[in-house]
């Protein structure tokens, strides 16, 4: 049982790295939080095991870690993929980590993507990111967090001299957009619902980025947002199977790179 001073400390700690029921589910693994645990979170108690550390990793410390030039140094330090700004992927990225008795950065993973491109830069700027050390009973200790970060594009970032503007001789935008043949039912009626997703009832939109070449085939097909229960890997073949008019720029045939959303949904029975 803890004593309402306890209570109290821990509930300021929990706020200062994200409130309640958030903090648990985006600095915890799912099977470090047993129903008691969740029955606590939902009455607003902080349950024991939060003060309890994992192989030496404490999630709630008397005095947690606090950024050095807070949120602002590292949204200051985001270098925007360029990937990402022709596909115009935009979202927050959380970001799990450990802060060491040093204040240094380790075991950095992704709790909740957007992208590739934009995942493997939120961890980049998150590894170089410094903090004051978390301290319990007065010694610095190793504590788990989890930040967001923050990817929104600038309105001039995709103008039309941008877009229009080759890179490695793949355009995002031409004067005659490829156009899929069939439309996107030529796509929707290939799909063949993996019979593990549809075991687990998995439904969702999978957006996917490729690359239009000269002769309207598809390349270079990658995963953007996933679903995971491979409705992914379905995704990536069905768009394999397809044909696009080719892209025209000045009169000619150009590799023009696109990004459309595959969605998956089960009948309803």
């Amino acid at each position: 049982m803890l004593t309402a001073l306890m209570k109290n400390r821990i509930v300021i700690a929990s706020v200062a790295l994200c409130a309640g029921f958030v903090l648990a589910y985006l600095v915890l693994p799912r099977s470090a939080l047993t129903p008691a645990d969740v029955s606590d979170l939902l009455e607003g108690d902080i349950p024991a095991s939060f003060l309890e550390p994992k192989d030496g990793v404490h999630v709630v410390v008397d005095d947690m870690p606090e950024l050095v030039g807070g949120m602002a140094a590292i949204q200051s330090k985001v270098m925007y993929p360029e990937s990402a700004v022709k596909a115009g992927v935009e979202g927050r990225v959380f970001v799990q980590f450990v802060v060491n008795e040093e204040g240094g950065v380790q075991d950095v993973v992704i709790s909740r993507g957007v992208s590739s491109d934009l995942d493997e830069e939120a961890m980049r700027v998150v590894s170089e990111a410094k903090f004051t050390p978390g301290m319990q009973e007065g010694k610095p200790v190793k504590v788990r967090m989890s930040i967001p970060i923050t990817f929104k594009l600038k309105p001039d970032a995709l103008s039309e001299e941008a877009l229009r503007t080759p890179q490695d001789g793949i355009y995002v935008v031409v004067d005659d957009m490829p156009e899929l043949v069939g439309g996107m039912a030529a796509i929707q009626s290939k799909v063949m619902y993996p019979e593990s997703a549809r075991e687990a009832g998995v439904e969702g939109r999978v957006f996917v980025h490729f690359v239009v070449n000269e002769q309207g085939d598809v390349q270079d097909v990658v995963v953007a947002q996933g679903v995971g229960s491979g409705l992914d890997e379905e995704a990536v073949r069905v768009l394999k199977g397809v044909k696009f008019t080719p892209g025209m720029q000045d009169g000619k045939p150009v590799k023009v790179r696109m990004a459309i959303p595959i969605t998956f949904k089960l009948p309803q029975t």
